[in-house]
């Protein structure tokens, strides 16, 4: 195994695990008596269980919990004995299996015993006992009262109800009502009030509604004390609770003679992280309370009429610094280094706070596929590119396209294909001028500097430069990816390469050169200083926004005005299009304004301008040449 006496003896016991599994079968196979089945299984149980005691590594709490779930286990084992004893007819190990679990679900079902602080139990008749205070949790619309639709062969349920019939959404009622008379000071209710996705309002359970509407109709300043500005000292019905439980509004103390929001006054907590986190996001540091001026705080829950009730503070994380990571992240690669600079935003995000806001859509597409929109081509090219490359003729790339439902149908989907496999092949003659560096093999880096080691491979490096390329449009981030690896080949050690970058533009496709870089340490040193910057606070970098003002400085003699109106159009996009800023990790940071400030300015002249130039100097001295 060669990773150590720990890491074999690990082996060992799962090469041994994999042993008693495999012979299972052999040793469960026929029939026996149930005083021999309960001397098998225990034989069994004491193979695959353990009490909790091995392993050191392992929590007191954890081996607690482990040696609890084995005697519980025995336990099923020695009641199955007990009640089988007498029997003497051999059985199979499937009539034992299916005796065992029986008794498991009665083990489930017995009744609630009271503890000495909190005793937990299900919502059913006959399991609530009298209590001070009584909490009701998880009564969502939907959830409860039960509904139990019959199968279609269930010629009872079919017919006619008769007296005496059993209705579970009668007996949950009951023991709704049940709890309700066993609290004896306090009786909670919790519910999901609004949905996660589109903050939309969500009923509570049929039973919370009414027992609401009652005791509205039965204290009519309970009505007014949920609402702002509200009767003083009148029962309060229903509290709206903030989405996460780092709001400011549990840690919010009013200054004294200020009186209270009746929608925060309820709201409190203990938890002392969240706490901290509250402070981070509304720009409060631990040791000053001294609010940061440059955080935008937009408290919509104030608003008389504006935001709907409960509404969060919009509050926005420009301002929220985190501290250094450890002297281990000042070790980074090259891929990494260009993803984080596609989005900072987004990467910090993930990265530092743990937040990611793409959901996993596994649902069949509805719609029936016409004519492909530009993405589609894109990912049609790609496909197509792909396949190509790997041996397929064009016949077989269509069928499997066809097959998977990505092409329209008939004769229409054949012109698709044929577009797509001809752009794919325009795209290969294209390459075929650059044949050396795509036959080159991936070249290794590994290198200090600044404080910084920078690793991973450059590839498709020729003697005529390096060669990228993409099935679409050249984006801003495309041409920053391939200028960092400018940067890092010459900076490795190697000598500067100039670059094509070929891409598609009008349906065709274009290359886009740069010039070998001039100082590439130094101009890379200051992207890695810029990367540790952007994980400790969101990095006002933005690549379309901030290339589009690069190159107009370039080009109208270092005029900030125009170049400032120039990177306002592409943040905010044209008034029938997209702008970056709906991006949704930038709108998340940012929100609605243009982050156009200095240190935007700063960075996209420091780090693009070089870039800019080496694309604008190529295209003076005969930019049509390929």
């Amino acid at each position: 195994f060669g990773g150590g006496p720990a890491e074999d003896e690990a082996l060992g016991r799962f090469l041994t695990y994999c042993d008693d599994v495999f012979g299972l079968r052999t040793r469960l196979a026929g029939a026996r008596t149930p005083e021999a089945w309960a001397d098998v299984l225990r034989t069994e149980v004491n193979r695959f269980f353990t009490d909790g005691s091995a392993g050191t590594s392992t929590k007191l709490r954890d081996r607690r919990a482990i040696a609890d779930e084995t005697d519980a286990v025995r336990n099923l084992i020695r009641e199955f004995q007990r009640e089988a004893q007498a029997g003497t007819t051999p059985i199979p190990f499937t009539l034992a299996r299916d005796v065992l679990r029986e008794h498991a679900r009665e083990a489930a079902r017995r009744p609630t015993q009271l503890a000495d602080g909190v005793t937990v139990a299900r919502l059913a008749s006959g399991t609530i006992f009298p209590a001070q205070i009584v909490c009701v949790v998880g009564m969502n619309d939907g959830t409860f009262p039960r509904s139990q639709p019959a199968p279609s062969f269930d010629v009872v349920a079919a017919g006619p109800a008769r007296r005496g019939d059993r209705d579970v959404r009668h007996e949950d009622r009951f023991a709704f009502l049940e709890a309700l008379l066993a609290a004896r000071r306090s009786f909670i209710l919790t519910y999901t009030g609004r949905g996660l996705r589109d903050d939309a309002p969500i009923p509570p359970a049929v039973p919370v509604d009414e027992l609401k509407d009652y005791l509205i109709h039965r204290f009519p300043d309970a009505r007014a004390a949920s609402e702002p500005d509200g009767v003083p000292n009148a029962p309060k019905v229903e509290t709206l609770h903030p989405l996460q439980p780092f709001s400011a509004r549990y840690f919010t103390v009013p200054d004294p003679g200020e009186t209270a929001l009746a929608e925060n006054a309820d709201l409190f907590s203990y938890a002392e992280g969240m706490c901290a986190a509250a402070k981070a996001l509304i720009g409060v540091s631990e040791s000053d309370d001294t609010p940061n001026p440059h955080l935008e705080i937009v408290e919509r829950s104030k608003g008389r009429g504006a935001e709907p009730q409960g509404a969060e503070p919009r509050l926005r994380l420009t301002a929220a610094t985190l501290p250094e990571p450890d002297a281990s992240r000042r070790s980074v690669t090259l891929a990494e280094l260009i993803r984080f600079f596609a989005n900072p935003a987004r990467f910090f995000l993930r990265e530092r706070l743990g937040v990611r806001l793409e959901l996993d859509n596994a649902t069949l597409h509805e719609d029936e596929p016409f004519a492909p929109d530009a993405l589609d081509k894109y990912q049609l090219r790609s496909d197509v590119w792909d396949r190509t490359r790997s041996g397929l003729n064009a016949d077989r790339v269509g069928a499997l396209l066809h097959g998977s439902g990505r092409l329209p149908h008939a004769a229409l989907g054949r012109v698709v294909h044929e577009d797509a496999q001809a752009a794919v092949t325009r795209l290969d003659a294209r390459l075929a001028s650059h044949q050396e560096a795509l036959d080159a093999p991936p070249r290794d880096i590994d290198f200090e500097m600044d404080g910084f080691r920078v690793t991973g491979t450059v590839e498709h490096v020729g003697t005529d430069g390096l060669v990228w390329w993409r099935n679409g449009s050249l984006r801003a981030q495309d041409r920053i990816e391939i200028w960092l690896r400018q940067l890092a080949w010459a900076a490795a050690g190697h000598d500067p390469v100039g670059a094509a970058g070929i891409g598609r533009e009008k349906e065709e496709w274009k290359t886009v050169r740069l010039q070998p870089p001039d100082g590439a340490g130094a101009q890379l040193a200051c992207w890695l200083r810029a990367w540790w910057q952007g994980l400790t606070a969101p990095l006002p970098f933005f690549p379309e926004t901030s290339f589009a003002y690069a190159e107009k400085i370039a080009s109208n003699d270092n005029d900030r005005n125009a170049a400032l109106h120039e990177a306002q159009n592409r943040w905010f996009g044209p008034p029938k299009g997209r702008g970056e800023r709906l991006d949704p990790y930038l709108d998340l940071v940012y929100g609605q304004d243009a982050p156009l400030t200095d240190p935007f300015e700063q960075l996209a002249t420091d780090l693009l301008a070089p870039l800019v130039r080496a694309a604008a100097s190529k295209a003076r001295r005969g930019g049509a040449k390929r």
